[in-house]
């Protein structure tokens, strides 16, 4: 019965968080908050009727040293039911940390979110954790990767015996390799969300990681198995360690860009102006144009992530600075060796922004060379097909003499063959009347009034053998011109055939 008065009080009100918890109202809306949440939650949580899988890491207590039956005072612990999660916060333990993963990158939040809003309910989560909590989930729209959230809260303490409580949380950017075939790229860009309470009169630490590397996870754990370094007091120097862990990666990330743009960069040096003439030969084309373009982007985009990066690291450094002179003397010391850490994380993070941006300089300037060599190309090619269509034009030039030389004497022939036919017309009546009268049929007589012109008696023969062999010329002709199909027919009937093979 007092489990579940207990269970009851820990996660009051939790369908309504952040309503439910103390919150300044110049802090946070908690009515946006909390619609934001129920909006997005089917994009950010597993179904209702899913299995959570919550991560807890656990340290009893600081002051404990391991014995030699015991690895150390850190208890591992999947939580998978809010039941669960009530009974292990019962248990006092100095520093407790829960790890949400996801399925895979821009997928769900492996938790639901009532057993979500119990957690940050049980733990009186600051509700400016959400803004980080929405840059993950399950990407069914266009995401904005290069957002970045970062909130710091200081309760300044009323007692001079005690340092300041205080709570951070913000997303970090880091590179991975992503371990499959495509794409190309071996890494791919990820993030963590990050999530610290410390609560001064308690001298307890709570920490909530979204989607935190196995790197990390075990860096953190072994900070915290040692006693040195598990001390609530000082956990704010986890911070550095998160962002050196995090960035470990990027310089094989550089190394690998800077291979394939000094690849680009041969051949961009090496090619020749005109094109290659033989095999084996360095060429360059609009594809490396594009390559590089891709690339350029791609460098512009981790120059941004690290800008961001950056942002968070100073933000921090300041808010500890503000820190610094209400903390206890043991703590400062604790904060100058944070300083040096964060120090060190800044170096790297400027160094690798420096670097890409110089590549950045450089890919420009490779792009830029490279789009002249192609336009040397192109006004060569140009020049080329200028002088080829300017010999075409002369040999063109040439046949039109040509032709006009053709037509010329086509125009003297037709001008012979009219004078031709017009001394055929003037001598063609007289060949006719002195081929009829050559023949037999007519011929002269003498008689005694002189000669006289005689016609033979079977002159009918000729005159019905010249009408009908001229009938049956005619008919003949006629049939055939009939049956000849002209010119439009044909080309209706290609048309027909055309639509016949088309449909």
């Amino acid at each position: 019965m007092a489990t579940a008065e207990y269970v009851s009080r820990l996660f009051s009100g939790w369908q309504t968080y952040p309503y439910n918890i103390s919150t300044s109202p110049f802090d946070a809306d908690a009515n946006r908050y909390n619609e934001r949440l129920s909006k997005d939650g089917e994009r950010l949580f597993l179904p209702q009727e899913a299995k959570s899988e919550l991560g807890m890491l656990t340290l009893i207590s600081y002051k404990v040293v391991p014995s030699p039956e015991e690895n150390n005072a850190l208890k591992r612990v999947k939580v998978s039911s809010p039941y669960q999660l009530a009974l292990c916060l019962k248990q006092q333990s100095s520093t407790r940390v829960f790890a949400i993963s996801q399925a895979y990158s821009w997928g769900q939040l492996l938790i639901t979110e009532e057993f979500f809003r119990k957690l940050l309910t049980a733990l009186e989560v600051h509700p400016c954790f959400l803004d980080v909590v929405h840059i993950f989930g399950e990407r069914i729209t266009a995401v904005e990767e290069s957002f970045a959230a970062c909130f710091t809260r200081l309760y300044p303490s009323l007692s001079s015996s005690q340092n300041s409580s205080y709570e951070i949380s913000y997303n970090f950017k880091y590179v991975v390799r992503h371990g499959r075939s495509l794409p190309q790229d071996p890494f791919s860009v990820r993030q963590t969300g990050v999530y610290h309470k410390y609560c001064a009169n308690s001298t307890t630490c709570t920490w909530i990681l979204l989607q935190p590397p196995e790197i990390l996870s075990e860096r953190i754990a072994k900070a915290l198995g040692c006693v040195e370094e598990s001390r609530p007091t000082s956990q704010f120097r986890y911070h550095a360690l998160i962002f050196l862990c995090l960035t470990e990666n990027l310089r094989d990330y550089l190394n690998y860009l800077e291979d394939q743009f000094s690849t680009l960069m041969d051949r961009g040096f090496f090619s020749n102006v005109k094109r290659a003439t033989r095999e084996g030969v360095i060429d360059t084309n609009f594809d490396d144009i594009r390559s590089l373009q891709i690339m350029t982007d791609k460098l512009k985009r981790l120059v941004h992530l690290l800008e961001l990066n950056k942002t968070v690291c100073q933000r921090l450094q300041t808010f500890f600075d503000r820190m610094k002179p209400t903390s206890l003397e043991e703590t400062a010391s604790f904060l100058c060796q944070y300083e040096m850490m964060m120090g060190n994380c800044m170096f790297q993070i400027e160094t690798h922004a420096l670097q890409l941006t110089t590549m950045v300089s450089r890919a420009e300037g490779v792009g830029s060379m490279i789009e002249h060599i192609l336009d040397v190309r192109s006004a060569e090619t140009t020049y080329e097909m200028n002088s080829a269509m300017h010999e075409i034009s002369k040999q063109s030039a040439q046949e039109n003499k040509l032709v006009r030389l053709l037509t010329s004497q086509s125009t003297q022939d037709t001008r012979s063959m009219k004078v031709i036919a017009l001394i055929t017309s003037v001598f063609l009546p007289a060949t006719f009347v002195a081929t009829l009268f050559g023949s037999n049929f007519f011929g002269f007589e003498d008689t005694k009034d002189g000669h006289s012109l005689a016609i033979a008696s079977n002159v009918w023969i000729y005159v019905i053998v010249a009408f009908a062999v001229s009938a049956i010329t005619m008919a003949m002709w006629y049939w055939w011109y009939s049956r000849r199909p002209t010119t439009l027919d044909q080309d209706d009937e290609t048309k027909s055939n055309t639509r016949n093979v088309l449909a």
